[in-house]
């Protein structure tokens, strides 16, 4: 009871009554719900984890390779199938709600792994470097002295450095966005700085070794006199005239 392709064709709705059928933008944002009924519309995590059907069921659910390249498209079909170039950029979001699909520094900070999940990641077992020695070649470059010095400086060439590129990190989850230059405001006029003068200047070390030159004594002619002064008098003290008194 099919109906055959042209009958199809001509069931579908023309491009103008496809748009007369599309709501405007205000019916469209009446029909969107509001945070709190979008809020009790999502279940709970009970009822989410009783919605997650088994391993087993999951297992069924899954098409076999033939159905699955059934269901691939054709190559014409994708041609078709993909957007023009200006669909393509009627598609892409703008600047503000690029900015409002980054999430936040707390949101961010909770998608980076754990220190936990680092380890995990991150191999742990050793790799093992064996030697094979070739003592036929040790015996040749032992008996030419000259053929062992080439030897040891080929090998020091040939030595590879540590490429810290090799070594594995933290998987980061990239972030998309647009990144814009910070806007500090209007720039604060601040103090001219004046010129200083002549600064003081460190005085030359001292040498050590040498000694520093002194005035030199130039010599005084003539004789010395002596000051007269009346004699001093000589006091005795208290103690021996109380005791003759008694």
């Amino acid at each position: 009871m099919l109906p055959t392709e042209e009958v199809a064709e001509e069931m579908l709705p023309t491009e103008e009554v496809a748009e007369e059928m599309l709501p405007t933008e205000e019916v469209a944002e009446e029909m969107l719900p509001t945070e709190e009924v979008a809020e009790e519309m999502l279940p709970t995590e009970e009822v989410a984890e009783e919605m997650l059907p088994t391993e087993e069921v999951a297992e069924e659910m899954l098409p076999t390779e033939e159905v699955a390249e059934e269901m691939l498209p054709t190559e014409e079909v994708a041609e078709e199938m993909l957007p023009t170039e200006e669909v393509a950029e009627e598609m892409l979001p703008t600047e503000e709600v690029a900015e409002e699909m980054l999430p936040t520094e707390e949101v961010a900070e909770e998608m980076l792994p754990t220190e936990e999940v680092v380890e995990e990641i991150l191999p742990t077992e050793e790799v093992v470097v064996e030697e094979v020695p070739e003592p036929a070649l040790e015996e040749e470059v032992a008996s030419q002295p000259e053929l062992a010095e080439e030897v040891i400086e080929t090998a020091e060439l040939s030595e590879p450095e540590p490429e810290t590129a090799d070594i594995p990190t933290a998987l980061l989850r990239p972030i998309r966005g647009v990144l814009k230059p910070r806007d500090d405001g209007p720039q604060v006029p601040t103090a001219t700085i004046t010129p200083v003068g002549p600064t003081l200047m460190p005085a030359p070390p001292v040498s050590t070794g040498e000694k520093p030159t002194t005035a030199t004594l130039r010599p005084i002619k003539g004789r010395l006199t002596p000051v007269e002064k009346t004699p001093v008098k000589t006091l005795q003290p208290q103690e021996e005239e109380d005791e003759d008194q008694d």
